[in-house]
């Protein structure tokens, strides 16, 4: 069931006093809310909104990599013209082990940022609508999915817009759990046999001693995991003209999403790939004994050859596209596709 959680901004002008009203939004195992970090938009200055999940103990929901299983969490905005959403901005997670399933994500209470960039051209006085859904998967021995729509509006002003007290603070911590650059480190990886070997350095910090380094992929690349690239060689028949026009080439992406409603994770994508010598009618028996499976079919526009210039060019644009499809379908995320006129 969805509903549609309206947050006000109440302004109790004669105490300049200001303070964001939000209704947490009540579903199975968690508590949602959409929070504004300012009371009020300024024209030209971004502003930062904050989804709150809070979750029941021993309920955890899912990093942007989710690991061996689960979903991670979406939010689709709806905002006026003019106005622009930033990406998730995506603290860092813990590990969450599930029998022999190693996951990412988070237990508690935690905090999505995601920018607003506010247009210059607002008047003051006025009020505007920031309309967000929130999708999430909420897990413990079983995984539940949820979802809401909140609305905030919020008022314009030609002044500073002060913070909300009642959230700054954790916002803040938020922003000091997220992810940013080592300066004067290096990272390199190498295979040694069947291990992945990474060696963190740094000549300006010899003596720094690491007490507790624990490293969380942000992707993935193992087999069924990622799309390889495409051979041009295949590509030689773009090359033949019918009618003296150019053949059109049509990129499709498919990706195993569901095995019997639970998403898909590491651990089961390379049983639903084809790779290396696998023996394709056997692999083809075993994945369809696995159980009810769920897949994501995009579609991209046609292209030729003639557009592109040479088939290793074409190559390579169907594979990114098919790529992006993929990771689309697998994260979710599906703001990441192209909009079509």
């Amino acid at each position: 069931m969805r509903i549609l959680a309206q947050c006000l901004i109440a302004a109790v002008a004669a105490a300049s006093i200001a303070s964001a009203w939000c209704a947490p939004v009540q579903r199975p195992h968690i508590e949602a809310e959409l929070i504004a970090e300012k009371l009020a938009l300024r024209p030209g200055e971004p502003v930062t909104m904050a989804l709150r999940l809070k979750m029941e103990k021993r309920w955890h929901t899912y990093w942007r990599n989710p690991g061996d299983s689960g979903l991670p969490t979406r939010i689709t905005w709806t905002l006026p013209q003019g106005f622009t959403a930033g990406p998730i901005q995506w603290p860092a997670p813990r590990r969450i082990n599930v029998g022999p399933l190693t996951n990412f994500g988070y237990e508690g209470e935690i905090f999505l940022l995601s920018d607003i960039q506010v247009p210059a051209g607002l008047a003051p006085g006025s009020a505007v609508p920031i309309t967000a859904r929130a999708d999430w998967l909420v897990c413990e021995e079983i995984c539940i999915p949820g979802d809401a729509t909140f609305s905030v509006m919020l008022p314009v002003s030609d002044g500073a817009a002060a913070v909300d007290p009642k959230w700054a603070k954790a916002i803040e911590r938020t922003r000091e759990q997220l992810p940013r650059k080592l300066d004067g480190w290096s990272l390199d990886a190498y295979l040694r046999g069947d291990d992945l070997v990474l060696r963190l350095s740094s000549a300006e910090a010899r003596a720094t001693r690491i007490h507790n380094l624990m490293l969380f992929p942000e992707g993935t690349s193992s087999d069924g995991q990622r799309v390889l690239p495409f051979r041009s060689a295949l590509f030689g028949v773009a090359q033949l003209r019918h009618d003296e026009k150019p053949i059109g080439v049509q990129s499709v992406a498919i990706a195993y999403t569901r095995l019997d409603g639970i998403p898909l994770g590491r651990y089961w994508r390379p049983l639903f790939a084809w790779f290396g010598d696998l023996d394709l009618v056997p692999h083809l028996w075993q994945m369809t004994c696995l159980g009810e499976t769920e897949a994501v079919v995009t579609f991209f526009p046609p292209v030729d050859i003639d557009r592109l210039g040479d088939r290793k060019k074409l190559a390579q644009f169907c594979f990114s596209q098919v790529s992006l499809g993929v990771q689309a379908a697998n994260s979710g995320r599906y703001e990441l596709l192209p909009r079509l006129a």
